[in-house]
């Protein structure tokens, strides 16, 4: 995802200063703090890691040119109380790990809108959760496993087995579950996937089946026969982004906003690309800011013109 930058020129009279660029402190006791610090983004850990590291994995696909091969997940349970995410995409050698999974804050991901990542910190998501996760990279021959560990900001990746192998390229992220959290994870897995325009493969215990019902369902908006899908959100409508789904909530549109009510009381899904709407680094919800606001209004300016179209031709 393109990380938009501001950058605005500030004349000044003080010639013989030159200017100051903030940096961040890089020493060995302020890097804890900081990785600590990007951690915490995430007031509902359980809620983003569903999210997160399938994004990853759909982003590896679409590198790959693999965006219509399925990864596949596999929910918790007693026999298995991990969630796991595997994906077929183009996977990471020692040097890729070291380099660029271990360090907050790099990403590979903020030239294009075709990826759905870009703050270089979702990574980090198991760390509130739980504090350890497995790590499986297949590349160039290679299978290696790490165990990632990482609790208040202070952490490493460890290799703990490494063999030739010729299992498909890509990575596979294992992370242990509470038995507490079994069913929530099994309870979100319908309203986390369905709207993936490649379907995952679940691997569950019980059935879970993906999609939804609608009057309408078009490239830029759905109107649902009911909410039943993410009936565990406190709202009525959603945007999807990517594919991604996050809730619309009306109590961050102005109260005289022209469709708020039809927010609130519709089960409706806006569809957006990556980049059209603004998401908050904890990668949770919408920023409602201008632009999204903005994209918003738009969307269903269409939708109205669309029903509208529609209700002649009938």
């Amino acid at each position: 995802m393109k990380i938009e930058k501001n950058h605005e020129q500030i004349t000044s009279n003080q010639n013989d200063l030159n200017s100051i660029k903030f940096s961040i402190d890089s020493s060995e006791s302020a890097v804890p703090l900081l990785i600590d610090f990007l951690a915490r983004l995430y007031p509902n850990p359980k809620q983003t890691l569903l999210f997160e590291y399938v994004s990853n994995a759909i982003d590896s696909h679409t590198v790959a040119g693999k965006g219509d091969v399925p990864i596949e997940i596999c929910l918790p349970n007693k026999m298995s109380p991990f969630y796991k995410v595997r994906d077929f995409g183009i996977g990471m050698d020692h040097e890729e790990v070291r380099k660029i999974f271990s360090v907050a804050l790099k990403s590979t991901k903020r030239d294009s809108n075709s990826t759905i990542g870009g703050f270089g910190v979702g990574k980090l998501v198991f760390s509130p959760y739980c504090g350890v996760m497995f790590l499986t990279t297949w590349k160039n021959g290679e299978k290696t496993i790490y165990q990632c560990r990482l609790k208040d900001g202070d952490g490493e990746i460890t290799p703990i087995h490494n063999e030739k192998s010729n299992e498909p390229q890509g990575v596979e992220i294992k992370i242990p579950v509470s038995e507490y959290d079994f069913q929530f994870f099994k309870d979100r897995a319908k309203y986390s996937y369905s709207f993936l325009k490649t379907k995952p493969i679940i691997k569950s215990d019980v059935g879970i089946e993906l999609g939804y019902d609608s009057h309408i369902d078009t490239d830029n908006f759905s109107i649902l026969k009911n909410k039943e899908i993410y009936d565990i959100t406190d709202t009525n409508s959603i945007a999807t982004v990517g594919n991604i789904p996050f809730p619309i909530n009306c109590g961050n549109l102005s109260w005289s906003y022209k469709y708020k009510s039809l927010l609130s009381y519709r089960p409706i899904v806006l569809k957006f690309g990556v980049g059209e709407v603004d998401i908050t680094p904890s990668r949770d919800q919408l920023e409602y800011s201008e632009k999204t606001i903005d994209a918003i209004t738009k969307k269903l300016d269409e939708m109205k013109e669309y029903l509208s179209s529609f209700i002649q031709k009938e």
